[in-house]
């Protein structure tokens, strides 16, 4: 299979029996997310965890890529991140944030 843990997660793909799921989220204030910061739904319940994130220059809006529970994995979907003692509005978007504009010869 070519890496540690390859069964399993072949498995869980063939049998889409997974926790959790990479998602992108586009923050909908100004102020940016960071690694580590819990993801709740409208009720307060943890769903997930934020891998990364930053301001995007290129959209003008936070950036993240988290593992969220997959019921909350549908684009569009809006979620919390707890920033100091905050929920800040997220919302579920493809990936990649911008369209790539280049072409390779």
């Amino acid at each position: 299979f070519g890496f540690p843990g390859a069964e399993i997660i072949y498995q869980q793909i063939a049998e889409k029996n997974y926790s959790r799921k990479r998602v992108g989220l586009i923050g909908l204030g100004k102020a940016p997310i960071r690694d580590g910061a819990v993801l709740v739904n409208a009720a307060g319940e943890e769903i997930g965890k934020v891998t990364s994130g930053s301001y995007g220059p290129s959209i003008e809006k936070p950036i993240v890529m988290a593992y969220i529970d997959p019921a909350y994995a549908a684009m569009d979907t809006e979620v919390f991140a707890q920033v100091r003692g905050k929920q800040l509005p997220l919302q579920v978007c493809k990936m990649p944030f911008v369209e790539q504009r280049y072409h390779r010869g």
